[in-house]
């Protein structure tokens, strides 16, 4: 988050978070449920949490989960900005569209559908936050900044930077 509010939105979901990560470790019956079913209970328990604040706290996020041996990756993205597949020296989006909101929002979620998507050797998945887009590109006559409107520099900075997290991170600054 950029703000206060961004700050403890964080620090609830760490906590939120960790707290099904660690009941996962020492229940077998957590370790035994499905990717779909794991992520949909985690995405449930978060949900419920933040829609207690009354629309005064949403958070965006990625998850998932990336099953090692098939390279299917099972995710959810709540209007988190679109998740980034490197590819063959290619860089694009996996999402098409956000079809959940934030977490938090009410009645947010009647829309959860876990996705589905088939990684391939040598694949690298980037989820950035909100801010990469927000680059300054210059100055207006008034000496006023000019922000980037263009999802898709984030694409040709990962194509840019080979990947590579240090470089991509030097492209956009």
């Amino acid at each position: 988050g950029k703000s206060m509010q961004g700050a403890g939105g964080a620090l609830v979901l760490g906590v939120v978070f960790n707290a099904y990560l660690t009941r996962t470790r020492f229940s077998r019956h957590q370790q035994r449920k499905s990717p779909e079913l794991w992520l949909r209970d985690g995405y449930y328990e978060l949900q419920n949490v933040f829609v207690t604040f009354d629309g005064s706290m949403f958070i965006s996020v990625v998850m998932g989960l990336v099953d090692e041996q098939s390279g299917v990756m099972y995710y959810i993205n709540a209007e988190h900005p679109y998740t980034a597949v490197y590819r063959n020296g290619r860089a694009s989006f996996i999402e098409g569209t956000i079809m959940l909101r934030k977490i938090g929002t009410p009645d947010n979620s009647e829309r959860l559908q876990i996705q589905v998507f088939q990684l391939e050797p040598g694949d690298v998945i980037i989820a950035g936050s909100d801010g990469r887009d927000d680059l300054e590109i210059g100055r207006d006559a008034d000496g006023m900044r000019i922000i980037n409107e263009d999802e898709n520099e984030f694409l040709l900075r990962i194509e840019e930077s080979d990947s590579d997290l240090e470089k991509l991170v030097s492209a956009l600054e």
